[in-house]
């Protein structure tokens, strides 16, 4: 039986790496084009125009958020394989009174990607073009929603973030759902051990020297070199780049004591429960 596959995260956590390694991993572990991964965002405009055949303008976010559900099954429903989906929504509803974007029956694994929210706070500020202290207060917020406001219509359809620790916890501790955690910064320390762990939890056997070319052909570096030659399609406009510094803890020399103190306060629990050091 066919069902989904999520990568699932927080947005700037290392999805894309993640699915970068894994699109050159299944080519052998051949150069992999940032544009050219092959694996759908979930909350993509374009896909509910082609299953509702009309145009996704005509609809509220509120009706849109009750239509997903419908858009996935039908797309699983016309697909003779797993669907691999991008995911940055909690596994909330979107708003309140609307279902969960998918049906936990039709999940057959998920991977989550989960980064220090501090470091996150960084990135999110940079590619949405907001500043720090406003993002720090956004993930704090059990309401944050992205591509909610129609000021302009946006590639992508709204998606309900919430607070970062309530994103983690819907997922991790979702009931029915299989999921495999993997940290960001574990990936950075020893990416083999890592991403191994995890293609092996979706059901991919790949052999270990073609998980090596894979994280070699998907460095961060090679990644931001193809970003500054040939501009890459997941780069918000309000960001002169998506590919930035790719390190972990780089927090330490960016965030204010003050920022720092706002995020720990927020998020400790949560932090401290994945072996963030919070003191």
């Amino acid at each position: 039986m066919v069902g989904f596959i999520l990568f699932s995260s927080y947005p700037k956590s290392g999805n894309t790496w993640f699915r970068a390694v894994l699109s050159s991993a299944l080519a052998q572990g051949r150069t992999v084009d940032i544009n050219r991964m092959g694996f759908s965002t979930c909350a993509d405009r374009g896909l509910f125009d082609r299953i509702l055949g009309v145009s996704s303008a005509e609809f509220t976010s509120h009706e849109i958020a009750c239509l997903r559900p419908h858009v996935y099954d039908f797309a699983l429903r016309r697909s003779k394989r797993d669907i691999i989906y991008k995911v940055h929504d909690a596994w909330l509803p979107t708003f309140p009174g609307t279902p969960h974007p998918f049906l936990a029956s039709q999940v057959k694994r998920v991977i989550y990607i989960m980064r220090d929210p501090r470091d996150v706070a960084i990135s999110l500020a940079s590619h949405v073009g907001k500043s720090i202290d406003h993002i720090i207060a956004k993930m704090g917020h059990a309401d944050y929603v992205l591509g909610s406001k129609k000021k302009r219509l946006r590639p992508q359809v709204a998606q309900r973030l919430s607070t970062w620790s309530a994103h983690v916890r819907s997922w991790v501790d979702a009931p029915g759902l299989s999921v495999h955690v993997i940290q960001y910064e574990k990936m950075s320390q020893n990416p083999f051990q890592e991403f191994r762990g995890a293609f092996e939890h979706i059901g991919l056997e790949i052999p270990d020297k073609v998980i090596e070319s894979a994280i070699e052909a998907a460095r961060f570096e090679k990644l931001q070199k193809q970003e500054e030659e040939k501009n890459f399609v997941e780069r918000s406009a309000q960001s002169s780049r998506f590919f930035r510094r790719g390190i972990a803890n780089g927090w330490i020399d960016t965030l204010s004591s003050e920022q720092v103190r706002h995020i720990v306060a927020d998020h400790r629990s949560v932090m401290e429960r994945f072996g963030y050091k919070t003191d």
